[in-house]
């Protein structure tokens, strides 16, 4: 059943509300959809201050079917929501289940015709013709023009753009269950036993003490972000599960 509350008065403002977020959401989908990210194909500031917005939206009011709705939006969040950066600042958050209803209004979020006039748009936007009323022949040859004139840029310079491999800098927290674990065997085990590409353990490890003559395990790692989940690596660390009680993320820093 969803959840009703609020005053009847303040629905006709709630109903504003709810639908400038069925005209305006499709718009960061048509978006999302074209990039993975709000500014081109990488998280940046934008993707991390965006994400707070949308934590209401996500916790409230889009349900599973606004969800499927706008897949590309929905998969943005989800990612954003694991990334281990955006964790650490808000920590973890989950999905509604059903869409809130609030002061006494019985609207929820609806795509159907602001999707229709942003595909509208996207088609217009193909259609335009770039060189005005110019034919085949004149279009093609600006065209070549064009691309002259860029290999004869590129050949100048004479550089190849460097593909950047995002990584990061992980130290974990790795809590026994009572001060009798060996933690010099337990960073053994870790460090020979848990393998994945794009994954490097620093062979330095750390005992930090806790409480009551027990120590804790300090362990670090490099990890190229495209291939490694820190969630995946916490849940294989606490999957020796007779020797550790929790593991806790100590620092997370952008190489």
């Amino acid at each position: 059943m969803m959840t009703s509350f609020g005053y009847k008065e303040e629905a006709a403002a709630w109903d504003m509300a709810i639908d400038t977020f069925s005209k305006e959401l499709p718009l960061v989908e048509s978006t999302l959809a074209k990039t993975g990210f709000l500014v081109g194909d990488s998280m940046t500031v934008a993707d991390i201050l965006f994400f707070r917005i949308s934590l209401p939206l996500f916790n409230f009011l889009l349900g599973p079917e606004q969800r499927a709705e706008i897949p590309a939006f929905t998969a943005w969040y989800e990612k954003m929501s694991r990334h281990p950066a955006v964790v650490g600042v808000v920590g973890k958050y989950h999905m509604t289940a059903e869409p809130m209803k609030m002061c006494g209004s019985e609207k929820v979020v609806t795509f159907g015709e602001a999707k229709k006039e942003v595909k509208a748009e996207a088609e217009d936007d193909d259609d335009m013709d770039p060189f005005g009323s110019e034919d085949e022949d004149e279009q093609l040859e600006r065209m070549q023009a064009i691309s002259d004139a860029a290999a004869a840029k590129r050949a100048a310079e004479g550089k190849v753009k460097k593909v950047v491999i995002a990584k990061s800098n992980i130290l974990f927290e790795v809590k026994p269950f009572d001060s009798e674990t060996d933690l010099d065997a337990l960073a053994v085990k870790i460090l020979s036993e848990i393998a994945m590409e794009g994954l490097l353990w620093k062979q330095e490890t750390k005992k930090e003490p806790v409480a009551f003559g027990i120590y804790k395990l300090i362990i670090g790692c490099t990890v190229e972000d495209e291939k490694v989940s820190c969630d995946d690596l916490q849940e294989q660390i606490e999957a020796y599960d007779e020797l550790v009680q929790s593991v806790d993320i100590q620092s997370f820093m952008k190489v």
